[in-house]
């Protein structure tokens, strides 16, 4: 599950977004269930849980506002690998895998610009960090005596 750090992809997502409001218990999806398409929390809380190998319920930290769910197993074509259960009623937003794909075909070349600018700004940040172990390590390095 995904958190939205970035005003401007609030904005694009929350446009997209059919609204209602929830109510505690509900459940939005459970796991090995396929993603009909992704939800935008608003204002309500929801609980992730899974059953683990043995039978046990885990359960994750809670989600609250401006948390994504269920983009990547939508994207993968994967079964939710959690269920999704509202604990403090709210609104949500939800996008239907048809109506993200349209966006998506329709705005790809302002999603191929983001993208760029994405791994752009990651190359710049390994490079600092090869630069800064390079000069660690020649530093660390034991120096000759002038003699």
């Amino acid at each position: 599950m995904t958190r939205i750090s970035s005003p401007k992809l609030l904005l694009v997502l929350s446009n997209l977004c059919t609204f209602r409001q929830v109510q505690a218990g509900e459940v939005l999806f459970r796991e090995n269930e396929m993603p009909a398409g992704i939800h935008l929390l608003v204002s309500a809380r929801v609980r992730l849980s899974k059953r683990s190998s043995d039978g046990d319920l885990v359960i994750q930290p809670d989600l609250e506002a401006d948390a994504i769910l269920g983009l990547s197993d939508l994207l993968a074509a994967r079964p939710y690998p959690v269920t999704a259960q509202v604990v403090s009623p709210g609104e949500i937003g939800f996008i239907s895998a048809k109506q993200l794909g349209a966006s998506i075909r329709t705005n790809v070349d302002a999603l191929a610009a983001a993208m760029r600018e994405n791994i752009e700004l990651r190359v710049q940040l390994t490079n600092l960090l090869v630069d800064a172990i390079t000069v660690e390590a020649h530093s660390a390095l034991p120096r000759e005596k002038a003699g």
